[in-house]
């Protein structure tokens, strides 16, 4: 036997009982554990020789890649055999090399994560570490600094896109092997588990002299004394008509509206201009699926045509001879015309036809097209350049390799990882495994900038693993020299690309409530424990006093004196949204809101904030004229203090400025959490007042309700970025115009739905109408999307039980329970919540169309008055339609 095969042989026999040990501990049977081996042992021998030679070099990159598949053969028959029905067992039994060993790295690691974060409460925040971008080194950071806060410091997590897409899935994605939220990491949630504030936004401009951060929306700047950016990169030849692959999350939208275009296409000619291993599985990747939807829609394929554009005189220049030739006969198995030695230069259009211009040979050539994906090398961020922070010649941040960005060759407190930087002395190509194999190293070094400790130094790997999908269910693995193809290589990068997904996905530390307070109380717990175990308290109107509560409270108050000053026209004799007050020939409205923060980014809460108090005035018909501000803001350092309460504020002059309402002064307080509140003046003509509904009057509700639902969700990390972000939409949009449009088609009654839910204000409507009966019907009641799930899920606000008080108010209650979630939601308290208005029926369409077409896109006739004045509708004045 040759020297090579005996080092391979004893190679072998040592990583076999070193598995069969774990095999032992695993508990997987021993007949498993020597069928695993004997296949990993057929693997190689079958691919250990190339043209009947040994060589050393291949049979070593074979040995590290039988040793994964080993790893996860043994772990899917330990997934098997402890747990046979959870499908999800593979992926978080063992955690991947770079987790594990950050996990012991770490020198809290250890510590109770709970017990870390109330430490971390209970110091005042002194210090801004603010992440930009949410690439793949940062979803790390997130999730350690989650497992083990910092106490002092305040995280801050700034992204375009909430929603941040796994490079290593995209094409899986792409050729539909994985849906959406499968390739997708919702950065939502990861900020929830690292206690981040989340800002969905993109930073223009880096002050590094100020430490400040300047955003796209016009909002104040964000101060920093550590940042960390890991934002990817651009399309190096932005062209109209082109789909760039990079920024990998605009490229995933685009695709999601690229197939549902395929209805309409006679023909569709698809072009990939890129030769390199990510343009390769990309066409694959898109020939696969566009075949796919073809045939589902009963099309014939003949309609399709593809083309694969390169600059290079041959495909994947840079990869073995092996790897390039597998995947030129993959590419040309699939019927895909290879066009070499083309360079792309520009994109056009026809007589109405899409056209490519390429040039070769010294003459143009012009491809026809009608969807061209844009997959060559990308340019920098245009901001990065702008920073003061030293660039090389292509324009990414230099670092050193400690991570830290560099000015004037001098490292700063600014950190870069990713395709955005460049290691000074180790170039590499931009690849999101680069971005992945920082990640630990760049939690490392920030965390060692904010103790004092010493730093680690990171050098970029040069040899890498690729596993390349061919569309088909099998792939292509390079590695040095190399090269080999397969079905099992195939289910191997499913294995790794998964396992990754988990730690940020379903592996995530939970932030579910604990068991109820009452069984706390029941066992006899002290009162830490029970004060531990009390669900968690809602924001927004879920942090309201419940109707019940507030009633009795106020009823138990001596009666208002008069007063010869003013009169109270309404009040707490007839409560409304807000107080309407006579001065000689004037009617002022006073309203007051104020409730604490539910998310992280301080401007929108301050939007919300604001939006919420003015619509006390716009349900009754009101202008809004003057505003004072109550702000509490969290204990911390002077800077930290400051800039709580100049984004909070920012964002409600926002709102109060577009409503005409001048913020004329207020209180500041400090407390443990961040809120605000404001008490509205407003002068008013002719009242809508919570009555006069008449009978035949249609009811109107013009936002969709969900939103203390998806809160309460998202405060325990379940709700999705994208419900979140559907909620924050319309809780930023003014009810001035929906109130202004109403009023314009007859309404007279009128409310808005905040925290007593739809029924709770419905039933207040049918009090102040001396009686009246309505009907709702619950299929047409507008929903969150994202609330319907969490509340099938069992989710809900922690004012709903209160709310649901009012189901003496329902006269079909019990059945309403068999209608489940949707029927929850009918109690959900709402955070700057729509209108609910009575118009006359036979004007209620047009003027559902007039609120759509001013922007309440989800306004809809909910229901109907069955009769007003009416003594007998006490208590059930509601009728659910089911």
């Amino acid at each position: 036997m040759k020297r090579s095969q005996q080092q391979a042989a004893a190679i072998a026999a040592t990583a076999g009982a070193l598995a069969l040990l774990a095999a032992k501990r695993r508990g997987i049977s021993l007949q498993k554990w020597l069928r695993v081996q004997a296949e990993i042992a057929q693997i190689i021998a079958q691919n250990a020789t190339k043209d009947g030679n040994w060589r050393w070099s291949r049979l070593r990159e074979l040995l590290f890649l039988a040793s994964l598949e080993r790893a996860r053969r043994l772990e899917v028959a330990e997934a098997d055999a402890k747990a046979p029905n959870d499908k999800d067992a593979v992926y978080r039994l063992h955690p991947l090399t770079h987790v594990r060993t950050q996990r012991q790295l770490s020198s809290t690691g250890t510590k109770d994560m709970m017990a870390l974060r109330m430490e971390a409460d209970a110091k005042p925040v002194v210090t801004d570490l603010v992440l930009v971008g949410g690439g793949h080194a940062h979803v790390h950071v997130l999730r350690m600094l989650g497992m083990c806060p910092m106490p002092g410091v305040r995280l801050t997590l700034i992204t375009r896109d909430v929603e941040t897409p796994y490079s290593g899935m995209l094409p899986g994605h792409v050729a539909g092997v994985y849906s959406r939220r499968e390739a997708h990491i919702d950065l939502n949630k990861l900020a929830r588990v690292a206690r981040a504030r989340l800002i969905a936004g993109e930073v223009t401009h880096i002050d590094s002299d100020a430490q400040l951060l300047h955003l796209k929306d016009g909002r104040p700047p964000l101060p920093y004394d550590v940042c960390s950016i890991n934002v990817g990169i651009a399309p190096s030849k932005p062209a109209a008509y082109v789909t760039p692959v990079k920024p990998i999350a605009t490229f995933a939208q685009k695709w999601d509206a690229l197939l549902s275009r395929l209805d309409d296409d006679a023909s569709f000619r698809l072009v990939v201009v890129g030769g390199g291993a990510g343009g390769v599985e990309l066409i694959l990747a898109m020939v696969a699926r566009v075949s796919a939807e073809l045939r589902r829609r009963g099309r014939s394929l003949t309609c399709l045509s593809a083309t694969l554009v390169a600059r290079s005189s041959e495909l994947l220049q840079g990869h073995a001879v092996g790897v390039r030739r597998l995947l030129t006969e993959a590419v040309r198995r699939k019927g895909i015309r290879v066009l070499l030695s083309h360079e792309a230069l520009e994109t056009s259009t026809d007589n109405g036809e899409k056209v490519l211009t390429c040039r070769h040979e010294g003459r143009t050539v012009s491809i026809p097209f009608d969807e061209c994906a844009w997959c060559t090398q990308a340019a920098a961020p245009e901001f990065l350049s702008r920073s003061g922070l030293d660039c090389d010649e292509r324009g990414f941040l230099r670092t050193n390799l400690k991570l830290q960005c560099l000015q004037n060759d001098i490292p700063q407190r600014v950190y870069a990882a990713g395709d955005c930087s460049t290691v000074d002395g180790h170039p590499r190509p931009k690849a999101g495994v680069f971005a992945v194999m920082a990640g630990m190293a760049l939690y490392q070094n920030l965390v060692a900038d904010l103790r004092g400790e010493e730093f680690v130094e990171h050098v970029p790997q040069t040899r890498l693993l690729a596993l390349v999908g061919l569309g088909d269910g099998t792939c292509v693995a390079s590695r040095g020299d190399l090269a080999l193809e397969g079905e099992w290589l195939y289910r191997l990068k499913d294995w790794i690309d998964r396992k990754w997904m988990w730690q940020y996905t379903g592996g995530l530390p939970s932030l579910d409530e604990e068991e109820d307070v009452e069984d706390a109380i029941a066992s006899r717990a002290n009162a830490l424990d029970v004060l531990r175990k009390t669900p968690m308290r809602c924001g927004g109107c879920g942090a309201k006093v419940g109707s019940n509560t507030l009633t009795r409270a106020l009823s138990s108050l001596p009666d208002v004196p008069s007063s010869d000053r003013c009169v109270v026209e309404v009040g707490l004799d007839a409560p409304d949204d807000g107080a309407v007050v006579a001065y000689d020939d004037t009617r002022l409205v006073h309203t007051v809101d104020f409730f604490r923060s539910f998310i992280g980014d301080a401007y929108v809460f301050g939007q919300v904030a604001a939006n919420h108090a003015l619509s006390d005035c716009d349900a009754m018909g009101a202008k809004p004229a003057s505003a004072l501000a109550l702000c509490v803001v969290p204990y911390g350092g002077e800077r930290q203090t400051e800039d709580s309460l100049r984004q909070m504020m920012a964002g409600a002059r926002k709102a109060l400025d577009e409503a005409g309402c001048s913020l004329v002064g207020g209180h500041t307080c400090e407390g443990s959490e961040l809120a605000l509140g404001f008490a509205i003046n407003g002068s008013i003509d002719e009242v809508l007042a919570k009555g006069n509904l008449q009978q035949g009057d249609a009811l109107i509700l013009t936002k969709p309700l969900g939103t203390g639902v998806v809160f309460a969700g998202d405060m325990r990390a379940l709700a999705d970025a994208s419900d979140v972000a559907e909620a924050l939409q319309g809780m930023c949009r003014s009810n001035a115009h929906a109130a202004a449009t109403l009023r314009r088609f007859g309404c007279l009654a009128c409310t808005d739905v905040t925290g007593f839910g739809l029924i709770g204000h419905l039933a207040e409507l049918c009090r102040g109408s001396n009686g009246a009966r309505v009907r709702i019907d619950l299929n047409d009641v507008p929903m969150l999307q994202g609330a319907r799930r969490l509340a099938s899920m069992g989710v809900v606000s922690s004012l709903h039980p209160e709310n649901l008080r009012a189901r003496r108010a329902v006269a079909n209650h019990s059945e309403g329970i068999e209608a489940g979630a949707a029927y929850e939601l009918l109690y959900d308290p709402q955070t700057a919540g729509g209108l609910l208005a009575a118009v006359p029926v036979d004007r209620a369409a047009a003027c559902v169309a007039a609120l759509r077409a001013g922007g309440d896109a989800s306004a809809a006739v909910v229901g109907e008055v069955l009769s007003s004045n009416d003594s007998s509708a006490f208590p059930a004045a509601i009728e659910i339609n089911l």
